[in-house]
């Protein structure tokens, strides 16, 4: 098992958990310009995600390099980056990077199909790239990672994969949003007959590329969709 880094500060009055347990770190020494996609990409297959958010340098306060608050989903995997990082296999060349406990604490989550990946199915003129990243822009914050289509690009019917860095606060709240549109509630932003045509579409959690078991997590969603029409082209 990886060693901890040590826990740095304190929070007054705030409830603390023995550092095995907490699944949120600190790091610093990032480039200053490091997306989260480059981040994901190093840590496929070691734990899968609940909440990544990158701090942009202050040149005010002498700050040149980027910080990240990363929280996986469990404890072990936790343990597993510690462990890539230990062996020099997470790094960015030319930056020293410092891991810490981050201080405000975050507790395993239960197992659920709930992640950061949501799959996004309904009619074409409203399912694609362009017009989702519009109505999403409009509706939350969020930092992508990388959108797959698995439509064909001449079906009526579209299919989007949108991986976010985050679930918390990101594809969590992109699933609420698409939700209240679903049941034909206020979102902002919208054209035309978009409100409409929300109606159409149905969403599914999708699996972590950076989860452990991606594979077997990735079968139990094509089987759940596979459950149900709206992912049927015809």
């Amino acid at each position: 098992m990886a060693a901890r880094a040590p826990y740095q500060g304190t929070i007054p009055d705030a409830p603390s958990m023995p550092a095995n347990q907490n699944c949120a770190l600190w790091i610093e020494g990032f480039p200053p310009n490091i997306t989260a996609h480059e981040i994901l990409r190093r840590i496929v297959g070691v734990g899968k995600i609940y909440k990544l958010s990158i701090s942009k340098p202050k040149p005010e306060d002498r700050h040149r390099t980027c910080g990240l608050k990363l929280v996986f989903w469990k404890e072990d995997d936790v343990e597993r980056f510690l462990t890539l990082y230990i062996r020099r296999q997470f790094f960015f060349p030319g930056f020293v990077l410092e891991i810490n406990e981050n201080r405000h604490q975050v507790a395993r989550q239960i197992e659920c199909d709930n992640s950061r990946v949501l799959h996004i199915t309904g009619p074409s003129e409203l399912v694609n790239y362009a017009t989702l990243l519009r109505i999403l822009k409009d509706n939350l914050y969020f930092e992508t990672d990388e959108v797959i289509t698995h439509s064909p690009a001449d079906s009526n019917y579209g299919w989007l994969e949108w991986r976010f860095s985050s679930y918390l606060g990101e594809a969590s709240n992109a699933r609420r949003v698409l939700d209240r549109a679903l049941e034909g509630k206020y979102i902002a932003g919208l054209r035309g007959s978009e409100a409409q045509q929300l109606r159409h579409v149905v969403t599914f959690w999708g699996a972590d590329p950076c989860e452990r078991d991606y594979e077997a997590s990735r079968q139990r969603v094509e089987n759940t969709m596979a459950a149900s029409a709206a992912w049927l082209f015809h």
